[in-house]
Formats: structure tokens, sequence, C-alpha cells
């Protein structure tokens, strides 16, 4: 598991609190996706208490901003990232934290661990699989795919307001009753603020 939804503790609540008293039946709530990344040089703490807190930039990430919360029946799309909802109803107090590139040693323990099992497959050659090219270990540079994540710039001020207007200006129908939003990134981090610390 490498998604977590969080609600904001500024909004006096948290996902439990928010579920059973606010998100009243009915409804196709969607989150902010933001991807939690591992700055190495200057984040050396490790993960095996909480994952926020040790780690405290993320990037936007609008793949994962998806319906999560549902109280009504709805159809999803593959990987959840569409719905047959015709409302967006994002609250901005809403978030979900992937974690894919949250601890560098992880991620390479998770691409090791998957290199074996290809291997345990069988398969030798890149033309005798579907998957991804990180599965062969001569084939990878994992500090390389972590390095500029320090190279960014960082945004302190925890504002999404552009991003999600964005999304509410976009949302539209797709194709085969689904709904979506067209997907708008930053080139800079943002700097998690220290409410957030411990609750991953």
């Amino acid at each position: 598991m490498d998604e977590f939804i969080v609600v904001d503790p500024d909004s006096g609540q948290d996902l439990g609190s928010w579920l059973l008293d606010v998100a009243n039946p009915g409804r196709v709530r969607t989150a902010l996706g933001l991807e939690v990344l591992h700055l190495r040089d200057r984040e050396p703490e490790g993960i095996d208490q909480s994952i926020l807190g040790p780690r405290r930039h993320v990037q936007l990430n609008p793949w994962y901003s998806k319906p999560c919360v549902i109280s009504h029946p709805a159809r999803l799309s593959r990987g959840g990232h569409y719905a047959t909802w015709d409302k967006l109803d994002a609250p901005d107090f809403l978030y979900l934290f992937h974690m894919k590139y949250c601890d560098f040693d992880l991620y390479v323990d998770m691409l090791d661990r998957r290199r074996d099992m290809v291997k345990a497959a069988g398969v030798t050659e890149m033309k005798e699989k579907k998957t991804k090219a990180v599965w062969f270990e001569d084939e990878r540079d994992d500090a390389a795919v972590f390095a500029p994540f320090a190279e960014r710039d960082v945004d302190d001020s925890w504002d999404f307001s552009e991003y999600r207007k964005y999304m509410r200006k976009t949302f539209t129908h797709r194709n085969n009753e689904l709904y979506h939003f067209k997907r708008k990134g930053a080139d800079t981090l943002f700097k998690l603020p220290e409410r957030f610390a411990g609750i991953v």
C-alpha cells in the first residue's frame, strides 16, 4: 500500500472523525494528489516510526488527484483515476499522499524484489516481458532518479488554490460515462507543514 488519504489537521478533524461526522452519504469526493519525496541531502532520518515528518517535501501529482471517498454508487476506471460522477467534490483539506519515492532505501528494496520476482519467473530479456525496464538491475540508476528532487525550488506556502481552481474549471465528461479534469503539475516542490508530522 503506497497511497494514504489524509485530512489537514487545520480542519479540526482527522480522517476518521470527518468520515463519521461530515462525509454525508451520497457523494464521490476527490483528494488532491501529492507525491512525497525523499530529499537525501537534507532528510537523513529513516521512516520506521512515521513517514511524514522525516519526509517534508512533496510535489503535485495530478494523476493521484482522484476520487477516493465514495458513498454513492459509482463506477471507477482502472486505477481509480476517473468516476461516473458528474460533480467535482474536492474539499480543500483532503489529500492523497503517494509514497513511491518517500524513501531511497525502500525504493531500491522494492525494485530489487521485483527484479528477483521477474528472474524467478524465468524472464531474462526485455522482449520476453511486458513490464518496466527498471525491473532489470543493469538498466537502473536509482540515485539518478532521486538526485533531481534536491535541485528544485521549494514553495513554503502550502497554497494549492490555483491548482484546485484549475481542477474545477476543467472538470468535464470524459467518455463511457466517466468524468475527469485536465492535469496540471508544478515545477516547484512544496514544504510539508509541521502539523502533518506523524499522521502517516
